[in-house]
């Protein structure tokens, strides 16, 4: 029977998936060793050693990162990865300005930081109107 043994390839594991009503079918999920290697690409760039960076600079670097992540992992459904995903990386984001900023100007600085990450709270949206909204910042 097709996917009772879940394999990787090219940085996606395929395996049995479900949709809602339970029917079952073949699909993709980014493998867990994708999905860490995206955490530890955040981590590394939110590090207490890259607090000397704009916070443009950053969300620049952050959009790029998402977007490509996301834009290669965009096929199948995933929408609790999506969230828990979003969370890691706004969690990175707010204990960096808190680093930069100190706990009396983070509150502030967040609006404005995520007002140029351009994502209200949701990844899927960030693809096309990151870049226009770090632009228009810029």
């Amino acid at each position: 029977k097709a996917g009772a043994e879940p394999f990787q390839f090219l940085g996606y594991t395929f395996g049995t998936q479900y949709v809602y009503d339970g029917r079952s079918y073949l699909g993709p999920t980014p493998s867990a060793k994708s999905v860490q290697k995206y955490r530890d690409t955040i981590r590394e760039m939110t590090d207490c050693s890259q607090t000397l960076k704009s916070a443009e600079v950053l969300a620049t670097q952050l959009n790029r990162v998402t977007r490509g992540f996301w834009q290669y992992f965009g096929l199948g459904r995933f929408a609790k990865l999506r969230t828990d995903l979003d969370d890691y990386l706004w969690w990175r984001v707010a204990g960096w300005s808190e680093r930069k900023h100190g706990w009396r100007g983070n509150r502030l600085r967040m609006r404005d930081i995520k007002k140029q990450l351009a994502w209200g709270r949701s990844i899927p949206a960030l693809s096309m109107s990151a870049q226009n909204a770090v632009s228009s910042v810029q």
